[in-house]
């Protein structure tokens, strides 16, 4: 029989919410947020395959003298579980990290005095750039969020400013998780200013972590984003990037190590393609780690290599995608992975990437995808990832 739990009946019990969102207003606005996912994972060894249902239910205040108040809830309930979620052992299958959970997953205010800045306080998301070093880690149906102050400031045109502390982080795998949550000193400092070459945004992120000494460092490097119109619709693309990673606060070790990004491409108005390398530097006992943010859209979507391996990192990766209008509109994206140590000496394998999206109804959307990993030593296994997902919001 199904597992059917408590979180899963209230789930099931907020069903309606659809209808009160088309009837709240009145200033006051209503969150919703819902997906069903049935994922799979069949790898050299144990197996998993999990059939979870996620729902965000909150409501946003009015603004009043620029402030403005947003409260949260989220809960995962759990249709199929075979699977091991990380918090409970069950060897007899592999680990997808969707844990039943009932929590408080926002619950902040904003001071908003005017368009030069504004101050934000409590549980709340953080995404800085592209999510790679700071990021909410959305593809998991627990996001993860931050109990912080944000602030933003605008001091002249075209240029924003953004300062984090946080003392809490309430990761993905759930507060249940011996590393669900993590405490101590993060200081996040962003800085972006449009170039007529791109978007160019210098960067310096401080973690000094009490639960995980070893993910403690110090991150500073600069990023140049941009696109030229070129003929017949087409633009050409490119996005550089390079950062410095030492040893911070409470780290056990002393290192320092790069990482570099470089990536090429064009784009049309329906789709686009990317040539992209990126290289996490290792010495064989440390390696450049982004652990506050997201593998899943960067490092293949088997997510079979997520931590940076001591040997380091070199991704080689081709991705692309195209809308097609078939009565209404389809998206196909693809990538495809070579992953080898920094040195690009050894092999660690190869991936192919595949997915299909569409909106079926207003707000609603369904997507298939595929993530196959090809491995090229014993230290990664063979894996393929499907999944069958169905989100709505409001």
């Amino acid at each position: 029989m199904p597992k059917v739990s408590p979180v899963l009946c209230l789930l099931a019990a907020l069903a309606p919410a659809p209808a009160l969102a088309a009837e709240s207003g009145q200033g006051a606005r209503l969150l919703l947020d819902s997906r069903t996912r049935l994922e799979s994972l069949e790898q050299d060894g144990p197996d998993a395959l999990a059939l979870t249902t996620r729902l965000r239910l909150g409501v946003q205040t009015p603004t009043y003298a620029g402030l403005t108040g947003l409260i949260e809830a989220e809960g995962v309930g759990v249709l199929i579980d075979n699977y091991a979620d990380g918090v409970r052992p069950r060897p007899r299958y592999a680990t997808i990290p969707d844990a039943e959970i009932l929590e408080l997953n926002r619950a902040q205010v904003t001071w908003a005095p005017g368009p030069a800045g504004e101050a934000t306080i409590g549980r709340q998301r953080l995404a800085f750039d592209n999510q790679r070093f700071i990021g909410a880690v959305g593809w998991r149906q627990n996001e993860q969020t931050f109990d912080a102050v944000k602030l933003l400031a605008r001091p002249v045109a075209g240029v924003t400013v953004n300062y984090g502390y946080a003392w809490r982080v309430n990761r993905s795998f759930g507060r249940d998780h011996p590393q669900g949550v993590w405490r101590g000193d993060i200081h996040m400092l962003n800085a972006e200013k449009a170039w007529r070459t791109g978007k160019l945004t210098g960067y310096a992120y401080l973690l000094d972590i009490d639960e995980a000494p070893a993910q403690s460092s110090a991150t500073v490097g600069v990023r140049l984003v941009g696109s030229r119109p070129m003929a017949s619709g087409y633009s050409a693309t490119w996005e550089l990037e390079y950062a410095r990673q030492s040893d911070w606060g409470n780290a056990p070790a002393d290192y320092s190590l790069d990482y570099i990004l470089a990536s090429v491409g064009m784009k049309t108005q329906t789709s686009n393609l990317d040539l992209v390398l990126e290289r996490f530097e290792g010495n064989g006992r440390q390696a450049f780690q982004t652990p506050l943010g997201t593998t899943h859209g960067f490092q293949g979507w088997s997510d079979v290599i997520g931590a940076t391996p001591a040997e380091g990192l070199s991704d080689l990766y081709l991705r692309g995608s195209k809308r097609f209008d078939l009565g209404r509109p389809v998206k196909l994206t693809g990538e495809v992975h070579e992953f080898r140590d920094d040195s690009g000496d050894d092999e660690f394998g190869r991936e192919l990437d595949l997915s299909l999206g569409a909106p079926i109804a207003k707000g609603t959307n369904v997507e298939v995808g595929l993530g196959y990993f090809d491995s090229a030593t014993p230290v990664y296994p063979d894996a393929t990832r499907t999944w069958l997902s169905l989100e709505y919001r409001y």
